[in-house]
């Protein structure tokens, strides 16, 4: 699966599936219209390495800063660059992510949703990534939360999506959640 992303004439590309027969994974990124293309995979600080065995859910940009890219992954969590790529760190681990969404007025709240172990979770930062609490866990095994959106018009408004078809809203910021809808499946 690729995925493709474009922001004033740098274009990503978060690539979960081999080129040519080669395995490496993570980002591609192009800076004079796809004539040219490298890989940017390296985490850097403490975790010192890269992300070429990362499958990658999503991306996203910063809303307030386009050198700010976000991935999630479905094997190593979310991962954060501060500097289009070029680098990334890792801000969220053993959690597979399935969805990550940022507040629109303030990106160092973000939620993240996936699984862990058999259960469904969403994940809440507060402080970019330092630190995350629990906000949502699903009590049947094997539903994860495969997708998470905050109303642009009120961020206390946030929305989930579960694999066996629920649509589950909080209007408190994750304090306290109510089911929308059963849709049966995903």
């Amino acid at each position: 699966m690729k995925k493709l992303t474009v922001l004033l004439g740098l274009v990503f590309l978060s690539a979960s599936c081999g080129f040519g027969g080669s395995s490496a994974l993570g980002v591609v990124k192009t800076i004079n219209g796809g004539v040219d293309w490298q890989f940017f995979n390296e985490v850097g600080g403490e975790d010192k390495g890269n992300i070429n065995t990362t499958q990658i859910s999503k991306m996203s940009f910063d809303p307030q800063n386009s050198e700010k890219v976000f991935i999630g992954s479905y094997n190593h969590g979310l991962f954060v660059s501060e500097n289009s790529g070029e680098n990334w760190k890792q801000i969220l681990s053993k959690v597979s992510v399935y969805d990550f969404v940022t507040d629109p007025f303030n990106s160092e709240i973000i939620y993240a949703g996936g699984i862990f172990g058999d259960f469904g979770k969403l994940l809440k930062t507060e402080d970019g990534g330092g630190s995350w609490q629990e906000v949502y866990n699903e009590s049947s095994s094997q539903n994860a939360v495969r997708a998470v959106a905050v109303n642009p018009g009120n961020p206390n408004q946030v929305v989930i999506g579960t694999t066996s078809g629920n649509l589950i809203v909080s209007s408190d910021a994750g304090l306290s959640w109510q089911l929308l809808e059963n849709f049966k499946d995903r």
